[in-house]
Parts: C-alpha cells; sequence; structure tokens
C-alpha cells in the first residue's frame, strides 16, 4: 500500500497469459474507475499479442496497474493488503496465488472450472470466465463482502506442501 500508493484494490495474480484471463477481469472493472486494480505478473513470450492488447487497455483506465514481478516477501503483503485476489482464469486446478491470497486472509473471486470448488467450496466467490458481467457481479460481491472466516485455517490443515507430500 505504501510502496506503490495503492489501497483497497482489486489484486490479480499470474502470469500474464490469456489463459488466465486478465484482459477479461480488466474489462469487468472498467465500469467501476473507483476501485483499483493491480496485476502482478511476467509477460510470456508466447503469448505478445494478448500482453500487447491486455497493456493498451490497462493504459487507458489509470485506476489500474501492472507490475511484472514481486519476491514473495513483498508479495504476501500486496495479497493481506487486497479486498480481492481474482483469477478468472479459464481453467485451474486452484490456482496457486489464489491459494497464497486464502491463505494471506484476502477474500477470493476464482473461476468456475476445473477443480476450485474442491478447493474452496464456499469461502469463495465463483465466476464464468467467459462473462465480463458474472466475473465483474463476482468480484463486487467479494470487494464490499466481509471476510469469510475459517479459509486460512482450510488451507493450513489441507494444502500446504507438507500436507501435500503425505498424501
Amino acid at each position: 500500500e505504501k510502496e506503490f500508493e495503492v489501497k483497497d484494490y482489486v489484486l490479480c495474480v499470474a502470469n500474464l497469459y490469456s489463459v488466465k484471463n486478465q484482459l477479461s477481469l480488466a474489462r469487468a472493472m472498467a465500469a467501476h474507475p473507483e476501485i483499483p486494480v493491480v496485476f502482478i505478473g511476467k509477460k510470456s513470450s508466447n503469448h505478445i499479442s494478448y500482453y500487447n492488447t491486455f497493456m493498451a487497455f490497462i493504459r487507458k483506465h489509470p485506476q489500474m496497474k501492472v507490475f511484472d514481478f514481486l519476491p514473495h516477501e513483498k508479495l504476501r503483503y500486496a495479497y493481506a493488503d487486497a479486498r480481492a485476489h481474482v483469477l478468472a482464469s479459464w481453467t485451474e486446478t486452484t490456482g496457486l496465488s489464489t491459494l497464497e491470497a486464502g491463505l494471506a486472509g484476502c477474500k477470493i473471486v476464482t473461476t468456475d472450472r476445473g477443480y476450485t470448488r474442491e478447493y474452496f467450496q464456499d469461502y469463495a466467490w465463483y465466476c464464468d470466465p467467459a462473462d465480463i458481467e458474472s466475473i465483474r457481479r463476482a468480484t463486487i460481491e467479494a470487494y464490499n463482502a466481509p471476510p469469510k472466516t475459517g479459509l486460512r485455517e482450510r488451507i493450513l490443515e489441507n494444502f500446504t506442501w507438507a500436507k501435500t507430500a503425505e498424501k
């Protein structure tokens, strides 16, 4: 918050390529210029056209910021300071960044595709990555809602590297 001069923001942490669907999140949130949106992720050399389209859109929306990389020591603060983390990707098992966000106490919005419901159950807001209105609605609901209790504990009990290795 202090370092990048942004607060009360929506966060999306993922490499910048089409499967992660950041452009749809940006389009969804363009209707809400009062809500800052922060994207953190590296561009992929295999998805330059998508990256260029995404960046051209972002440049037109001053409430949106893109950061290429943050070390994990700083990334955890980005999660903790965000009002919601959104990963409206086309497919996910869970999304490591979504688990990290939940562990930091951040409200999460995730895709309704893949296995996300098995991981996040009722602790998340779900969206259809093909539907801009669905992404907007889930993001705004999460942004304005009080935190859901229990997600951090669920992650610690089931989804740490140590628990994964045990299973």
